[in-house]
């Protein structure tokens, strides 16, 4: 009989069970949906090596590159942003499997120059996978009036470093790319941007304080080339050049992109010019569903023409309305909405939901009462919006002297306007609250500066 081997000096091995992929997938998943999720994946890939590669993904999935000289962390803190990007560096170098795992990129000048424009070369030169691309200059806006016709200071894109101006425009001509972001930059290339006829996989696109040089050609007419099915398209201000460029023009031009699947448009007024690009948009897209208005601060503009624009496209898919107002005044709170409301009762019966958010400053309009009655008395009519389930008004007070008032002077502030809040919603909007299944709110939140 053979001798019992001794198992006193032999290492002890802890039985650990193989999992399915799925079931690794799954718990990375999870904790990717924590916020700010990046330390918890860091510590779980370094609990078991099957969680390691499938960690990373989610990791490096979205970067945000901001050249800035100085950047803060989620965490707290500033930090360089040229050391930033020379920490990513050296992490590629080491691990250059990384970079084939950014999908989504965010790139933000927020200076005049590139802060060494060959570190930034570098690192965009390795990326070769990008699906989502946002592109951004933060130009100081000084004393600028965002009512003048004049386009505010942004980055000159002729000023950039030839090499870095490439690597961009390589990311943004991907063929694989199906998101893309453009603000606060001026000549832009317009072959660049007409050349995105070719990019068919894209179906995000935002574009805000754009203009283009005037040395590239439109594409013209040919009915057997595919473009682009945009289905969901932010226009911001100041880009009303770009914007009706991208239609096309009467002399043979095709447009760069097909509007016709378009299902979610959002865009801002602060120039005639701006009001005169989304009628344009909104002629070529009939499908919208989602629609989100935004007029921002210190423009002269009201909200007249929106339903004139809504009847001629999009009248019978239109599911979603938001209208945004940020002004600090308080006189006209609605800013003509009643009235373009009025014009589309009865003609979009598709419309579900409502959304109205408005900023003051101080106190909320002396009307306020009178135009919210109104409202109600408006929607409330079953043949008006026959599907009109949900309606939410958000109104934020940007109130000054927090600095200076007494803790009990703030508190006794706040009480009042949300008693004043709840009064609105009681008195104001008793034909609504009468109707079964509708879905209401009325809120006041306040923003001490």
């Amino acid at each position: 009989m053979a001798p019992k081997k001794s198992l006193k000096n032999k290492p002890f091995r802890r039985f650990v069970p193989q999992f399915p992929l799925d079931v690794y997938t799954l718990i990375v998943e999870q904790v990717a949906a924590f916020p700010f999720p990046s330390k918890s994946l860091a510590a779980l890939s370094l609990a078991r090596r099957d969680f390691r590669p499938l960690c990373q993904r989610q990791i490096f999935y979205t970067v945000n590159i901001n050249t800035a000289p100085y950047a803060y962390s989620y965490y707290g803190g500033r930090t360089s942003g040229k050391k930033r990007m020379e920490d990513f560096m050296k992490l590629l170098k080491d691990s250059p499997h990384l970079a084939d795992y950014i999908r989504d990129l965010g790139f933000s000048l927020v200076t005049r120059d590139v802060d060494n424009p060959n570190l930034a070369f570098q690192f965009l030169s390795k990326l070769h996978n990008i699906r989502k691309f946002q592109l951004t200059c933060h130009a100081y806006l000084g004393s600028y009036n965002p009512a003048d016709d004049k386009l505010p200071p942004t980055f000159d894109w002729q000023k950039f470093d030839s090499d870095l101006a490439a690597s961009l425009l390589g990311i943004i001509q991907s063929p694989n790319l199906r998101s893309l972001g453009l603000k606060g930059f001026n000549h832009f290339p317009s072959q660049a941007l007409f050349s995105l006829k070719a990019s068919t996989l894209l179906v995000d696109l935002s574009i805000e304080f754009l203009h283009m040089d005037a040395n590239g050609a439109c594409p013209r007419n040919d009915e057997d080339s595919s473009r682009p099915q945009i289905k969901k398209y932010r226009v911001g201000a100041h880009c009303d050049q770009v914007a009706k460029a991208f239609l096309g023009g009467p002399e043979g031009e095709q447009s760069v992109f097909d509007f016709s699947h378009l299902e979610k448009l959002s865009f801002e007024w602060l120039r005639q010019a701006d009001v005169d690009a989304v009628k344009a948009i909104m002629q070529s897209a009939r499908r919208i569903q989602d629609l989100q208005c935004t007029i921002s601060t210190d423009a002269s503009l009201t909200f007249e023409g929106l339903a004139d624009m809504i009847m001629y496209g999009s009248s019978q898919t239109l599911r979603n309305l938001e209208v945004i107002r940020i002004e600090r005044e308080e006189e006209n709170p609605f800013c003509g909405l009643l009235e373009e409301l009025a014009l589309l009762s009865g003609n979009v019966d598709v419309l579900e939901a409502i959304t109205v958010r408005l900023t003051f400053g101080n106190m909320l309009p002396y009307d306020m009462s009178d135009k919210c009655k109104a409202l109600d008395a408006l929607l409330s009519v079953k043949a008006a919006f026959p599907r009109l389930r949900k309606l939410s008004i958000v109104v934020d007070l940007s109130v000054p002297g927090s600095d200076v008032l007494e803790s009990c002077q703030i508190e006794d502030f706040e009480e009042e306007v949300e008693d004043e809040s709840a009064d609105i919603q009681e008195r104001c909007f008793t034909c609504m609250a009468a109707i079964p299944g509708f879905e209401f709110q009325f809120s006041v939140t306040i923003d001490w500066v």
